[in-house]
This record gives C-alpha cells, sequence and structure tokens, in this order.
C-alpha cells in the first residue's frame, strides 16, 4: 500500500493508502496544490507516494537534498497568500512563480 497525496492541509496532504502501480509512484519530491484552502502549499515527500490531479508534481532535475527540498517547500508555501479563492493555482501558472534561492554565483 502507498500514500496518496492530495491538496489537504493536513497529514502532508496524504488521504489514505492505495494500491498505486509503481510507474505512478514517485519519491523525494514536492507537491503543489491547485486548490483547497492553501493553494501552493508545497510538501516534501521523501517516501514512495501517488498523486491525486489536483496537485502539481514538481521532481528535481537532478538529486537534492532533503533540506534543500525542504526550504524550497517553505519558500513556495509562504508565497500561498497570492492564490486565494477564484485564483486557484494551476498546472500554466506555475512557472510564473519565482522564488529566490541562496546561491553562490558560480
Amino acid at each position: 500500500m502507498i500514500p496518496l497525496v492530495s491538496c489537504g492541509d493536513t497529514n502532508n496532504g496524504v488521504v489514505g493508502m492505495f494500491d498505486i502501480p509503481m510507474n505512478k509512484t514517485y519519491q523525494n519530491c514536492l507537491t503543489v496544490a491547485y486548490t483547497g484552502s492553501w493553494p501552493l502549499l508545497t510538501k516534501f515527500h521523501p517516501y514512495r507516494f501517488g498523486t491525486k490531479d489536483d496537485v502539481g508534481l514538481l521532481i528535481p532535475k537532478k538529486p537534492l537534498h532533503d533540506s534543500t527540498l525542504l526550504y524550497i517547500a517553505a519558500v513556495l508555501s509562504r508565497e500561498s497568500w497570492r492564490y486565494s479563492y477564484g485564483r486557484k493555482c494551476y498546472l500554466y501558472k506555475l512557472p510564473d512563480v519565482t522564488i529566490t534561492l541562496p546561491c553562490r554565483e558560480d
């Protein structure tokens, strides 16, 4: 049984345990709520999980430290005020979300 993640605010968005095909599961990724009470609320999932269609999935292009993913989740969640009722965050809006990360010039 694998956790299924939705846009919920509690239990890290997990709504239950289900039989999910392995090719539809992910690990060490972020989910972004499209709807719900807090659109753009971002959660980090270091365990294997599946998603419903009301969350976006952010898969790192290269492996990142858990602490980096947690930082990105916190920065994105901080912007949830921009997406109140009537201004839901959907996949086509995600590229417009800018996050500032501390990094070196190189």
